[in-house]
């Protein structure tokens, strides 16, 4: 089994998942080492394309919940995520 990288949004009040699926990794523990290694571009990343997409965060379209890695076969098994940042209080930027 595979892992990739997930982030989780609420989006006008649904769950809004964004994967990575350029990135495979064979194992949780490498997927987070990647992560906390390349924390600072990934939020910068995610960061520009959810404003590419909905504007910034302040329009109220969508709120960051988490990121984290989650194993991947034909598709990502969000049942079995394994969260790395989950956002504690309202106002916490990515």
């Amino acid at each position: 089994m595979k892992w990739i990288l997930y982030s989780m949004f609420m989006i006008h009040g649904e769950p809004y998942y964004h994967v990575s699926k350029n990135l495979l990794f064979t194992n949780v523990e490498i997927c987070n080492r990647y992560f906390y290694v390349n924390q600072v571009p990934l939020k910068y990343g995610l960061a520009k394309h959810m404003m590419r997409l909905h504007g910034p965060p302040d329009n109220g379209v969508y709120t960051f919940l988490e990121i984290g890695c989650v194993p991947y076969t034909d598709a990502p098994l969000f049942n079995q995520k394994q969260p790395i940042i989950i956002r504690k209080q309202k106002g916490i930027a990515l």
